[in-house]
């Protein structure tokens, strides 16, 4: 199945630590943008200034559900992360945490919405 995509063209600035000694540095996530299945979705993204060590969680619900379920660390270099198990047809809020901010802080929320099998393919056919 196709997936679509959605584009967020923002910068975000956190911070992240280089070595405990060094103070800390601002990382830029640059054209943050996801392609949504409906079963899963995958998030990418540009990063400028990083040192290749930051690290970043990917945080996601299902908006009907409430509970939040929390990525492994992911390297800011990969450049994408993907989200599987996803319920067809489902609004998730999906969020992008920095791994070393002390409070959690979330660098870039939004919410996505999951497609419904074979809705695409009708809407090809003109059904």
């Amino acid at each position: 199945m196709a997936t679509l995509p959605y584009y967020s063209n923002c910068i975000f600035f956190f911070p992240t630590s280089v070595q405990d000694s060094l103070p800390l540095l601002p990382l830029a996530l640059l054209n943050i943008s996801f392609h949504v299945s409906d079963t899963f979705a995958n998030i990418s993204w540009i990063a400028r200034n990083e040192p290749r060590d930051s690290q970043l969680y990917v945080a996601y619900m299902n908006n009907r559900e409430g509970t939040w379920r929390i990525s492994e660390p992911v390297n800011t270099s990969q450049s994408s992360h993907v989200i599987d198990g996803l319920e067809p047809g489902a609004a998730y809020t999906v969020r992008l945490i920095a791994k070393h901010l002390l409070d959690n802080a979330s660098v870039f929320e939004d919410v996505i919405q999951t497609q419904v099998k074979g809705e695409e393919q009708s809407q090809r056919r003109g059904i």
